[in-house]
């Protein structure tokens, strides 16, 4: 099963990546393919499970980029993104948007609505844990709880 990770940067985490520019990391040349997420150029139900990591909040129009990831996965697409509860509340460790490349951020409402109008299945979200003391304290009040993941990851299955 082959997958792909769209907007890769120098990290591929998939059988191919893809991403807007090229870059060099130890020796090697990332990504596999140059090419615009909002664009791709693959061919419908390419892929078994589409992945996507911090990319969609630089993107410029993100539905198109989920319409394009929707049309070359043929089981499972991945995201993971800022989490926007995060990063709206907390002034302790400010948003690290220093050179404004993030055009939005997102709250997992916004993409469990994004992923319903898609028609995807089975939506869930994660929150990764993070190491910070003073999170981990706040989880403990149950309504606050994803106000204090830095990001939160979404995935969901296409059922034709």
């Amino acid at each position: 099963m082959i997958s792909v990770d769209i907007g890769c940067g120098s990290l591929k985490r998939a059988d191919i990546g893809v991403d807007i520019k090229k870059y060099i990391r130890d020796g090697k040349i990332f990504p596999d393919i140059i090419a615009d997420a909002h664009y791709l150029p693959f061919k419908n139900d390419s892929f078994h499970t589409v992945y996507s990591y911090n990319l969609i909040e630089h993107c410029y129009n993100p539905f198109q980029v989920l319409i394009e990831m929707k049309r070359i996965s043929k089981n499972k697409i991945v995201i993971s993104t800022d989490n926007g509860y995060y990063w709206r509340w907390n002034t302790i460790a400010p948003h690290p948007n220093k050179d404004k490349t993030h055009l939005m951020l997102f709250f997992p409402e916004n993409l469990i609505r994004m992923f319903k109008k898609l028609n995807l299945k089975n939506i869930k979200i994660y929150y990764p844990k993070n190491k910070q003391k003073f999170d981990k304290i706040i989880r403990l009040i149950p309504k606050i709880k994803k106000l204090t993941y830095r990001n939160f990851v979404i995935s969901a299955d296409k059922i034709l």
